[in-house]
């Protein structure tokens, strides 16, 4: 209605202004050339009333792209809010790769489209938008601005996916770092310090037998059971050192430490040890992982299981790890998970595998660990 008043008004004006027979055709030629100006500038008057920037999506883009600075909701949430209400859209959602809602705004309707969010190749998240009416679909030219928004809102969706994943493992890192402090105390309380104790009580023994006028055999007996705790003390300490840090993983691999760890744990417990000759050669984060679990496995199975009996497999299945540790012992049953338990999750969750303990149908406890492969 706009643009046919504004060109009656012309074609009113040409005549007016020309005086002559062909006035008519005169004025229906200006008429025509003026026609498709005044058709897009009207169209553009009224989209810059109705729509806002919906007329000009570069200046829209190049809006939200100034302001896609962040890596966290409140950027997805301006992109979402931005679109809803610039271009009318009742709901503007935004979803990572598996559907989940990162961000929203505006009142659900019905889904009348959905784009892919892309970063460096991948499908990372989903830009959707819900349908005005059903009477009115999207156009190519609301498709073809919103594509050109879900270009930059892929990156914003992947930086906030790498974000979240580095907040998890720090939060397993740090679980972890917590139950190996519980770990080194418990064993200080338990082991170190008994031994030390009694190394004190001892030495004050020879001194009070030496006050006593004791005979040399006696105190020859008594020192020579302060050197014997005294041994056993060193070793305690370094195997607290070597359980921080397994320096035979380093010098001589996985299945040689396995083979030590298997030796000293033994005993009166039978262990039977697998490990498949396919294995490549690991990181030395990978390696600690397998040896650290493996190790705690073992050593739950020998203080808690009551088992005579027990397995060690390690195998290569497409490119994981997976560790098995079994026993015939009484099962684990509805027992809480402890430290040794809680670190063995912890440290194959921190390489992105997975942890599973469980009764075995035959009796005793299983314990399956599968790890990522990553290589030296």
């Amino acid at each position: 209605v706009i643009a046919s008043a504004v060109l009656g008004i012309v074609y009113f004006t040409a005549t007016a202004m020309i005086d002559s027979r062909a006035t008519g055709v005169v004025a229906a030629a200006v008429v025509a050339l003026c026609a498709l100006p005044v058709r897009d500038l009207v169209q553009h008057g009224l989209e810059r009333v109705v729509f806002e920037n919906r007329g000009d999506p570069y200046v829209v883009v190049s809006a939200l792209t100034t302001r896609l600075d962040g890596d966290d909701e409140s950027s997805l949430r301006m992109v979402v809010t931005q679109l809803s209400e610039t271009l009318r859209i009742p709901m503007v959602v935004v979803e990572d790769a598996e559907g989940c809602v990162l961000a929203a705004a505006g009142t659900p309707t019905s889904e009348g489209l959905r784009l892919p969010l892309h970063a460096g190749g991948e499908v990372v998240g989903w830009l959707v938008a819900h349908a005005r009416s059903t009477s009115e679909p999207f156009n190519p030219r609301d498709t073809a601005f919103l594509a050109r928004v879900a270009d930059h809102t892929g990156w914003v969706v992947d930086a906030f996916r790498l974000k979240r994943q580095l907040e998890d493992s720090y939060m397993k890192l740090a679980a972890a770092r917590i139950d190996e402090r519980s770990r080194l105390q418990r064993d200080l309380h338990d082991g170190l310090g008994p031994s030390l104790g009694g190394i004190s009580m001892k030495a004050e023994a020879v001194r009070n037998l030496i006050a006593a006028n004791a005979t040399p055999e006696r105190l020859t007996a008594v020192l020579g059971q302060i050197e014997t705790d005294i041994g056993s003390a060193v070793e305690n300490v370094r195997r607290l050192i070597d359980d921080l840090q397994p320096s035979i993983l380093e010098s001589s691999g996985l299945h040689r430490a396995l083979t030590a760890a298997v030796r000293d744990l033994g005993g009166p417990l039978r262990i039977d040890l697998e490990i498949a000759a396919n294995i490549p050669d690991l990181d030395l984060s990978t390696k600690v992982a397998a040896y650290r679990i493996c190790v705690e496995a073992l050593r739950n199975v020998t203080r808690h299981s009551g088992a005579t009996r027990a397995s060690v497999r390690v195998a290569r299945q497409g490119e994981s790890l997976e560790i098995a540790v079994s026993d015939d012992g009484r099962g684990i049953g509805t027992a809480c998970a402890g430290v040794g338990i809680r670190s063995m999750r912890a440290r194959a969750e921190n390489l992105s595998g997975t942890f599973v303990i469980a009764d075995c149908a035959s009796g005793g406890t299983s314990v399956t660990a599968t790890l990522p492969m990553a290589y030296a």
